[in-house]
């Protein structure tokens, strides 16, 4: 009977840990992301022309993420270059 016991105190503890994981994730899961608005580096995807222009595979091989020029002589960037990012930003626009 003692095994049979702790069969269950186990079982039941198992459900508990899984109820109350689900419990805890819960916000995080079922939170819609379409209705908040851009958040700090966000502000990017409106800045970029690479994002909402027409694509020119020169432009987006020459700026960074912020889509500054990053060879251009006198111009500051922190040469960010991000290409894979920015084109799904450009997917997604």
């Amino acid at each position: 009977a003692g095994a049979g016991a702790a069969d269950a105190v186990l079982l039941l503890g198992s459900l508990a840990l899984i109820g109350a994981t689900c419990f805890a994730w819960w916000p995080a899961l079922s939170f819609n992301m379409q209705q908040g608005g851009f958040f700090m580096d966000d502000a990017m995807i409106l800045k970029n022309a690479n994002v909402y222009e027409p694509l020119d595979w020169r432009r987006l091989l020459r700026t960074d993420y912020w889509g500054l020029e990053m060879f251009q002589q006198g111009a500051w960037t922190h040469k960010s270059f991000r290409p894979l990012a920015v084109l799904t930003f450009r997917w997604n626009y």
